[in-house]
């Protein structure tokens, strides 16, 4: 294991696989995921667009820093290929933007990163396309585990990075056993051993990968939530709608897991199995090897040993040298050729004649030389025309200790020496296997084919001498070798099992195990359905049934066979149906009862329906309402009566009265057993009745009771739905009260109207008229619209003009009737509840004789007015020439300014008076545009010294922009100046007058508020009469004539206009003439 800050590796193009359909696989469902996702970019914001941005340029940093090298046990290149696979390398930063792709800009985005980070990894380590395609597909994976919409806390897990994460680690492990699998060209048992060998290095290191992201992933959306999307709306899979599919989902799964589980234990220990077998062969036959092997070779040495001595002794003699070498090889059949070297390292005898030199090599010729200096020697050598090399044996030969002749050489053939066949046997008898004969630094001495000793990983030793090795074949196929050292000489057998041995033996139990566990989870999903089928069809017969009674079908049964839980839960729900059924009867009667007392407010209409569902409900045969008014006898009541035993029940009621007024429900349950109540003469045909009072408000108002043929055991549903509709028939009792009592007062409200010599009309909210008496239609004649119809219809619009423009407070006009009457209308709005106009009221009283009365008083005042004005004038011409006659005296002083105040005082009443009388003819009147705001305020610079007189502010309030208006300004400024004098006259002092235009395009209103005392709704009607004045306590003489506010309203209504006042006392008064812009 190694750590590296960036990939240790140069850049090289990515390779295809040998096995392209790994390739073409991955690239099909590659296509598929981004068909799938590339719908989630097009709705992604111009934001997060940027952010993904980002991620992407720090993509191929983040796939290539911070790598750690993970160790891989076993093959370090392809089988069937000379070529080295790099360790599995897992990227602390690797899938860090993948997740924040995922959670911050969707799938497609995340699926074109992952692209990005493969091609990385693939340019610098791994060299592969399919590590392009394999990150792609997991960076897909990923995102669309994290933007799932699926309810449930399953699914709201796998949201989260770490569930993500979790999920993602067995299709990124598929993924990459794939892709090893794609690379190899070997059999199936070498590619099969190749993707077991390195898929703990891939588990350890995509779980690293996944583990980092999320863990990094998570502390961002701790941090920046906002930034993490969720769903908008969740939905539901199907398995979590149904609970069949719930049962074989929850069992399925850890049933799989299981089983997988069970087949992998049993693939491992099945491997485990083949290899100790293997390998206790494998020791079995080294060890035999062992002890056969030194047996032979110090044989072998003896015979030479004793052959030296003859050797020596015919050392001068080659040809009978040559004899005994032959004589030799016959008996025993040990060596397969013997030569005799000269100390000058001349052959003198071989047999047979040596093709090949001896002590030529270099390892022969060190033998040579160490047993010239007497020191045996034993090696291999090769020899032409054989495959493998030949056991040689040297001899020194001499004469005398110290004095060597020469070298006696022996060789012998592995493959035909008789007592090197034991060993040759041990060595070959375990299938897929190979022996070797290696010297103490592990090179290969026998056979020559063998492969060289490479790097070969120890594994544990036994505890006898001999040791295991993990190695890799020149094909990349994985072996397991077993090495016991000889203990004559220093060299070791080695026996070699191929890992596929072990691995097919493996498979071989493997796929029985799979292909019986397969069938036994596929037989017991089967079962599992089927029980949860069996299990869930009551429930789900419970289901329709609860669809039935939430879509309102409660007549359909609910029946569930069994005594199971389902039973009871059946019976459970058929209970709540029919108290169902019942509760809806029982509303339904209720309402049908409500919709009669709504409906009717007679007393007979509207219990006759509460009688009837009383009836239907409990089964009586009679039903009977007594209603005991006022101070009616008992004969007078009111009844109302149903059902078979109606007339049979009445001699009872008074006696069910007095019984019903203390005690409700009254029950009796068998009336024979009662006869303290009533008479029993009196109750021959009824045997049980239930009586319940009526009553509203703590009002008796009589009983509602029910006669039954039999004896009854009462239901308290049934008396609970009789309460209910005695409460309707209370309120029908009431209602039918209350009519009778309303329609007492209307009559005498219609005598009192017809009485009295006043008109009364009365209209509705739109203005049509609903009402009026005999005195209104005889003054109004052809004017009164009919009933029903807008009250201004009529000929005369005058009346239609009051109730137009009647408010809250009323209004009073004076109009002309087409019969010459001279009518006063008094209108007043009738306010209901959340002050709502209901309509209006009209008071029409008949001033004819008033206004004739009042135009001769009129006509008089203005005779005597203009007659007095030159008696006014020449006294006080002369008043004022008694002061030009001479000096006067104090008194004479005082009597003169009396006179003069007098005659000026009754001069400008005269004047007023002849004002009054020239505005209401409209003599020297003349309309004209003026300027409101100059207007006003000269006006109020002309006031403004009178107000600081009397300690009181002058304020104006004009809009900017005005309509056009269109008056007479003498008029229009003696109006308001009226007006102006009156505020401050009567203000306070430190108060303020406040003068305001409020303008419309078709009105220009003039309001002068003061904040003086106010004036009492009692004066309010008459403040516009001539010569009325207001009673002012707090003032101690009276001002004016009461004519200044008649002028006012004369000046009005010549504009078409109209003056109001508005007051409360002690909060002041606002004082309004409104003009039309145009008149």
């Amino acid at each position: 294991m190694g750590f590296e800050a960036w990939i240790a590796g140069s850049v090289q193009l990515p390779l295809v696989p040998h096995q392209v359909w790994g390739l073409l696989a991955e690239l099909a469902l590659l296509l598929f995921a981004a068909a799938f996702a590339v719908s989630s970019a097009r709705h992604l914001a111009a934001a997060r667009w940027r952010v993904w941005a980002v991620l992407l340029a720090a993509a191929p940093l983040a796939g290539g820093a911070l790598v750690l090298r993970l160790p891989t046990v076993g093959l370090s290149s392809l089988p069937g290929v000379p070529l080295s696979v790099p360790a599995v390398a897992a990227g602390m930063l690797t899938l860090v933007p993948v997740m924040l792709s995922a959670g911050l800009a969707g799938t497609f985005p995340t699926l074109l990163l992952g692209l990005v980070i493969g091609l990385t990894r693939s340019l610098l380590d791994t060299h592969q396309v399919m590590t392009i395609v394999e990150y792609g597909l997991v960076s897909w994976w990923i995102a669309l585990l994290m933007r799932n919409d699926y309810a449930g806390g399953f699914f709201a897990s796998l949201r989260r990075p770490w569930g993500a994460a979790m999920a993602a680690l067995p299709v990124s492990i598929m993924l990459r056993a794939t892709g090893d699998w794609s690379l190899a060209r070997g059999d199936v048992l070498a590619t099969l051993d190749f993707v077991t060998s390195r898929l703990p290095a891939h588990m350890l290191g995509v779980g690293l990968e996944l583990l980092a992201a999320a863990a990094v992933c998570e502390l961002l959306r701790l941090g920046l939530p906002s930034l993490w999307s969720e769903p908008v709306a969740l939905v539901t899979t199907r398995f979590q709608r149904s609970l069949v599919w719930h049962l074989s989902l929850w069992v399925t799964v850890p049933l799989t897991l299981m089983a997988v589980v069970i087949l992998a234990a049993v693939v491992l220990q099945t491997r485990r199995q083949a290899q100790g077998e293997l390998l206790t062969q494998a020791r079995l036959a080294s060890g035999h090897a062992a002890v056969a092997l030194p047996a032979a070779i110090m044989t072998g040495q003896t015979l030479l040993e004793d052959m030296a001595s003859d050797v020596a002794r015919l050392a001068d003699r080659p040809d009978s040298l040559a004899a005994y070498f032959a004589d030799r090889l016959r008996q025993p059949p040990y060596f397969q050729q013997l030569a005799f070297l000269t100390e000058a390292g001349r052959a003198s005898a071989s047999v047979p004649t040596l093709t090949d030199p001896l002590c030529a090599s270099l390892v022969e010729a060190e033998g040579c030389r160490a047993a010239l200096g007497g020191s045996p020697w034993l090696g291999w050598v090769d020899i032409s025309g054989s495959s493998n090399p030949w056991l040689e044996m040297i001899q020194p030969v001499t004469l005398s200790p110290g004095r060597p002749l020469g070298l006696l050489v022996g060789r012998t053939s592995f493959d035909i020496n008789p007592l090197l066949a034991p060993v040759q046997a041990a060595l070959s008898s375990l299938p897929h296997s190979s022996g070797v004969l290696l010297d103490r630094n592990y090179a290969v001495l026998y056979p020559s084919t063998a492969e060289p000793w490479s790097e070969e990983q120890p594994a544990g030793e036994d505890g006898q001498g001999g040791a295991w090795y993990f190695g890799t074949t020149s094909d990349g196929r994985r072996r397991l070798t077993y090495v016991v050292p000889l203990s004559y000489p220093d060299w070791s057998i080695a026996v070699r099992v191929p890992e596929a041995a072990a691995l097919s033996a493996s498979l071989a139990v493997g796929w029985q195990v799979g292909l019986l566990t397969l069938l036994v989870t596929l037989v017991t999903q089967m079962i599992v359905i089927l029980i949860a089928q069996r299990m869930t069809r009551p429930l789900r017969q419970l289901v329709h049934a609860a669809s039935a009674l939430a879509g309102g079908d409660l007549d359909r049964r609910i029946a569930v066979s069994g005594d199971d839980e389902f039973a009871a839960l059946g019976r459970t729900f058929e209970l709540m149906r029919q108290n169902l059924h019942r509760q809806i009867r029982d509303q339904d009667l209720l309402l049908q009862a409500s919709q009669g007392v709504a409906t009717h407010l007679e007393l007979l209409p509207a219990c006759l329906p509460i009688l009837q569902s009383a009836l239907s409900s409990s089964l009586a045969q009679g039903a009977r309402i007594v209603v005991a008014w006022g101070r009616r006898p008992p004969e007078k009541y009111p009844e109302v009566a149903a059902g078979e035993l109606a007339s049979t029940m009445a001699p009872l009621d008074e006696y069910v009265l007095s019984r019903a007024r203390d005690r409700s429900p009254w029950l009796v349950a068998d009336v024979t057993k009662a006869q303290d109540f009533f008479p029993a003469s009196l109750t021959g045909h009824i045997g049980a009745l239930i009586a319940l009072r009526l009553s509203h408000a703590d009002k008796f108002y009589g009983a509602m009771w029910l006669a039954f043929r039999q004896p009854q055991v009462f239901d308290a549903s049934v008396v609970e739905l009789l309460s209910g509709l005695a409460t309707q028939a209370s309120l029908a009792v009431t209602n039918a009260g209350l009519l009778e009592a309303t329609e007492g007062e209307r009559q005498q409200l219609a005598t009192i109207l017809a009485a009295i010599p006043d008109g009364v009309l009365m209209t509705d909210a739109e203005g049509r008229v609903t009402f009026a008496n005999a005195a209104a239609r005889t003054m109004l004649g052809a004017a009164l619209p009919g009933s029903g119809e807008p009250a201004g219809r009529g000929p005369h619009g005058g009346l239609g003009e009051a109730l137009a423009e009647a408010g809250p407070e009323g209004r009073t006009i004076e109009f002309v009737a087409p019969s010459g009457m001279r009518l006063l209308a008094t209108t007043r709005q009738v306010s209901g509840p959340h002050g709502l106009s209901l309509g209006q009221v009209c008071l029409l009283q008949d001033v004819t004789r008033f206004r004739e009365l009042e135009d001769l008083k009129t006509e008089f005042v203005n005779t005597v007015s203009h007659d007095l004005r030159r008696p006014l004038t020449l006294v006080d011409g002369h008043v004022n020439m008694l002061e030009m006659l001479g000096p006067l005296n104090p008194a004479q002083k005082e009597y003169v300014g009396r006179i003069r105040d007098g005659v000026r005082g009754m001069a400008r009443l005269v004047g007023d008076l002849l004002d009054l009388d020239r505005i209401e003819k409209g003599i020297e009147a003349h309309a004209a545009a003026i300027d409101v705001r100059a207007l006003l305020e000269s006006l109020l610079e002309e006031y403004r010294s009178e107000a600081v007189s009397h300690n009181v502010r002058l304020e104006l309030e004009i809009p900017e922009s005005l309509p056009r208006l269109t008056a007479d300004a003498s008029l229009l400024e003696r109006a308001l100046g009226n007006l102006i004098d009156n505020a401050i006259r009567y203000n306070r002092a430190g108060g303020a007058v406040h003068v305001r235009v409020e303008a419309t395009p078709a009105q220009v209103t003039f309001a002068v508020e003061d904040s003086g005392a106010g004036i009492a709704a009692a004066d309010m009607p008459r403040l516009f009469e001539r010569f009325y004045q207001v009673a002012r306590p707090e003032l101690d003489e009276r001002h004016g004539w009461g004519l200044g506010l008649a002028i006012v309203r004369s000046v009005a209504e010549w504009h078409h206009g109209r003056a109001w006042a508005e007051s409360q006392l002690g909060k002041g008064s606002i004082f309004r003439l409104s003009l039309p812009s145009h008149p």
